[in-house]
């Protein structure tokens, strides 16, 4: 969850996408992914990959864990890892099966973001982007002093999450983005607010929100991705031909080792 090596492979924006100037206008650059220290790689020792895979079988066990914040961990674990983990993340499926149903619930979420997050896409690489629709609103936050006064916040909730980019992995749906540590100078944070200081960010750079989560304002660090150049004129289009380069590869590659089947 630290900071990364720009791993630049991931997406979009916002539920209002709105065209800014100034991003079309720079060069055009292919993001590819790139080596990261928030995933296995973190733990990789140059002489061999076992330390690499036992973590992974260990976090995938944890996500039948009874206590829901060391599921949540092991989510995001698994999903930080690379693209070329895929296969040896398959056999250690192939290994556990049959799966519990916390393990087979994610499955599919983690394999299609860990896919989707090194499929490289054109961008100009001057602007954050996180990969989330959202919407404005507003919540009561207990008051300073504590009582039982409550005080209005004005926020963006995260309503999707667009797999292979950082807010799939680091946000839920149901998140309430209250604020940026970083940009204590924003004090409200409407739609555009927020989707201006994400695309001020330069891509890999931590960041950390303010965010309400089950009731619990938490702080989340997130590295934002190179911003998609067709963000602004063709993100739809975007996310359907990557969406279904992760469709084709799940149905060969994983679909058959957990027997899925439509009922």
């Amino acid at each position: 969850m630290g900071c990364k090596a720009i791993d630049y492979s991931r997406l979009r924006s916002f539920s209002l996408t709105v065209a800014l100037g100034g991003a079309l206008a720079a060069p055009v650059v292919r993001a590819e992914p790139a080596e990261r220290d928030d995933g296995p790689v973190a733990i990789r020792q140059a002489e061999s990959n076992q330390p690499e895979l036992a973590s992974m079988r260990q976090w995938f066990a944890e996500l039948d864990d009874t206590d829901a914040s060391v599921r949540e961990s092991a989510r995001l674990k698994l999903m930080g890892m690379r693209r070329q983990d895929l296969p040896a993340f398959q056999k250690l499926v192939r290994d556990s099966l049959p799966l519990v149903p916390s393990q087979a619930a994610v499955l599919r979420q983690i394999v299609t973001h860990v896919y989707l997050a090194g499929e490289p896409y054109d961008t100009t690489g001057a602007e954050g982007f996180l990969g989330v629709k959202m919407q404005e609103t507003s919540v009561r936050l207990p008051a300073a002093d504590g009582a039982e006064q409550f005080a209005p916040a004005v926020g963006v909730v995260i309503v999707e999450r667009m797999p292979g980019f950082v807010g799939a992995r680091m946000l839920l749906d149901g998140d309430v983005i209250l604020g940026v540590v970083e940009r204590p100078d924003v004090r409200t944070l409407g739609m555009y607010e927020f989707q201006m200081v994400v695309k001020g960010v330069t891509p890999g750079t931590v960041i950390h929100f303010q965010v309400m989560r089950q009731g619990q304002v938490i702080r989340v660090p997130v590295a934002p991705d190179p911003r998609p150049l067709e963000a602004d004129v063709n993100m739809p289009e975007l996310t359907f031909r990557r969406q279904r380069k992760a469709d084709d590869y799940w149905e060969k590659a994983f679909a058959p080792v957990v027997k899925e089947a439509v009922g």
